[in-house]
């Protein structure tokens, strides 16, 4: 443990899981990017004593269950990216307070409608995940810079993504076009 007791970021990939809980007392950890864990599933790794984490990636690491309501608590936070995991539930409120820049819940489980903080001047990816169609919002796949598409749970029986029906391609002409 003596070689981690100075060490501010741990890079990660292709690893054998789940993420061991004596991650957490990496206290002065600032960058930790762990992604493609192999592995059974596992809950969201004990985070809460980083206080000092600007990058948490998580990404693609068999995390099952809710989003930590503690990551807020991490102020120094500037960029959160847990896509591609089974994470489930809404959107903590008090993701409200998150500091970061980039926040990337791409590929999960997660429901309930999109935050109102989404609003602010953060990019947040919520694509390919199941919230519900109470929030006008998941009618458009990009709502300033938020990324929607694929994000509702509305049954679609047209074999389009339900954001991408009402585009008529031969009436308008399209510049450029991106893939998540």
């Amino acid at each position: 443990m003596f070689l981690f007791k100075f060490c501010r970021e741990i890079q990660g990939s292709g690893l054998s899981g789940p993420i061991p809980p004596e991650i957490s007392l990496l206290k002065n950890l600032e960058d930790l990017r762990i992604s493609d864990l192999n592995g059974s599933n596992s809950t969201f790794p004990r985070l809460d004593n980083m206080k000092s984490l600007k990058k948490l990636i998580l990404r693609s690491c068999t995390i099952i269950g809710t989003l930590p309501p503690y990551l807020r608590e991490i102020t120094t936070l500037e960029t959160l990216d847990v896509s591609f995991n089974k994470l489930t539930g809404g959107i903590p409120q008090t993701f409200s307070d998150l500091n970061a820049t980039f926040v990337f819940l791409t590929g999960n489980l997660l429901s309930g409608t999109v935050p109102e903080w989404t609003n602010k001047d953060i990019k947040v990816d919520l694509s390919y995940n199941n919230f519900s169609i109470g929030n006008t919002r998941q009618d458009t796949c990009q709502d300033g810079n938020v990324n929607l598409f694929a994000s509702s749970s509305m049954g679609n029986s047209s074999g389009l993504v339900s954001c991408l029906k009402g585009i008529d391609c031969k009436q308008k002409s399209h510049y450029s076009f991106h893939i998540n």
